[in-house]
């Protein structure tokens, strides 16, 4: 399965955190749901068909400013387990991933390959 996905947010984009009754509690922020809906629409055909056993991720981050690469692959990750094209990030066995500078923001994106490890 290859796809090509919004620049995902950073981690602190994505996530916010409150305390409530003295415990730290993990959140979606209002842009961290609008980045995961329109994931979620590009994965629509992906949907509910569970990429089993052992995955490789291979990630292709094409970034104007700034781009950590590192965060881009946990949130990949959470957006297939959200979206139902994996059972849980668990799975993943392998990763792979490549930044390559672009010249306007517009041309932000980031390409995502899942395969099933033989």
């Amino acid at each position: 399965m290859k796809v090509t996905l919004p620049k995902p947010l950073t981690v602190n984009s994505l996530y916010g955190i409150s305390c409530r009754g003295g415990y730290a509690h993990r959140y979606i922020t209002e842009k961290g749901k609008v980045f995961i809906q329109e994931c979620m629409y590009l994965l629509m055909p992906y949907k509910g068909q569970f990429l089993e056993g052992k995955l490789k991720l291979d990630l292709t981050l094409y970034y104007c400013n700034r781009g950590d690469i590192d965060n881009v692959f946990k949130i990949t990750a959470d957006v297939l387990t959200k979206t139902g094209v994996i059972t849980d990030d668990h799975q993943i066995f392998k990763i792979s991933g490549e930044k390559i500078k672009v010249q306007h923001k517009t041309e932000e994106k980031c390409v995502i390959e899942v395969s099933v490890i033989q």
